[in-house]
Parts: C-alpha cells; sequence; structure tokens
C-alpha cells in the first residue's frame, strides 16, 4: 500500500501519531494492557477482587496472562475466585497453569486455604478443573506442574473439555521425561 509517507503499510504516521498521544492522554494501557496504575486505579473504583463475576473473573485471568503482578496480588489479597463459576469461563488457576506458573498456582492455593470460609468450588477442587489445569500445564511445557497436578488427583485419562484428548497431549507433553506412562 502506498500512503502518504510511502510504501508503508497502514495509517499516515500523523493519524498514528494522533492515536498515540489520544491513547496516552485517555490511559489505555492501564486498561488493555494493564500497568503500575491498574490495580490502584481499581480500588479507587471499589472493584469487588472477591466477587465471581464473569467480568472479575475475566479481568483476573488477563493480570495472569499479561503477567500483571501487582494485580495479581491484590486479587490473591482479597480471596479472589481461583476457579470460574461456570465451565464456559476460564479458571484464573488453570490460566497460571498454562502460563507455567507453579510458583502462581501454589500461591493461588494457599490463598484459598487462608481464607476463613472458602467456598467449596475453590478448596476442593472439581475433577473438571484438575483436568482442565492438567491439560494447561502439559500445554505449557513445565513438567514439574504437569507432576504437581498428577499428585493433586488430576486423572490424565479425563477430557478437561469435548474436542481434547487430555490423555494424547499429557502422554506427548510427558513421555519423554518419564512422567506418566499411560
Amino acid at each position: 500500500m502506498t500512503d502518504y509517507v510511502g510504501t508503508e503499510a497502514g495509517l499516515p504516521l500523523a493519524i498514528r501519531n494522533l492515536e498515540a498521544e489520544v491513547d496516552e492522554v485517555a490511559g489505555t494501557a492501564r486498561w488493555v494492557k494493564g500497568d503500575e496504575s491498574t490495580s490502584a486505579s481499581l480500588e479507587d473504583e471499589k472493584w469487588p477482587f472477591a466477587s465471581p463475576a464473569r467480568q472479575n473473573v475475566d479481568l483476573h485471568d488477563t493480570a495472569i496472562s499479561k503477567s500483571n503482578k501487582q494485580l495479581v496480588d491484590r486479587y490473591l489479597a482479597a480471596g479472589g475466585p481461583i476457579v470460574a463459576p461456570e465451565e464456559s469461563l476460564d479458571s484464573p488457576l488453570c490460566v497460571a497453569s498454562f502460563m507455567g506458573d507453579k510458583d502462581l498456582v501454589s500461591r493461588m492455593l494457599q490463598s484459598v486455604r487462608r481464607q476463613p470460609n472458602p467456598k467449596p468450588a475453590q478448596s476442593k477442587l472439581a475433577p473438571s478443573v484438575l483436568s482442565q489445569c492438567l491439560w494447561n500445564a502439559a500445554r505449557s511445557g513445565n513438567v514439574g506442574l504437569v507432576e504437581f497436578w498428577l499428585n493433586k488427583g488430576a486423572d490424565p485419562k479425563k477430557q478437561a473439555f469435548e474436542d481434547q484428548r487430555l490423555d494424547a497431549g499429557i502422554e506427548s507433553a510427558c513421555e519423554w521425561h518419564h512422567v506418566w506412562q499411560p
């Protein structure tokens, strides 16, 4: 494509610069990518970090996948949900497994144990959650995390989702390391 600048794809430089200025003034990075001010802004707005609401679980998942440590720590301190309230949502615990972050997985499970009255779905993980976390750990390539979920009782033969053969995924990810044999 040829534009006013030359053979560059996209909008003219003036428009890109205007867009960058608007993003900076509006603080777009704080909400789209998350930055050091996201957690404080949410606290100022009285964000319900412990709520099991869909938008809260989605934000928690995003904080984990974007490695926003400050926001993740805020969720842990508030007793934020580690298991999604419905199966159509990704559980934050399983997102941490997908990221291959065994330390965060451990911290999330410890945060539930410290809560005075944890909800049963958060403290006793359902077989479907265990399977999803195991599957995600295998996809991350973190063998230690796969072993962790196997030791927690995740069944490598149970399908996490209808379109996945968990045992094949686990077998291919772990066979070389002799972690699990079918």
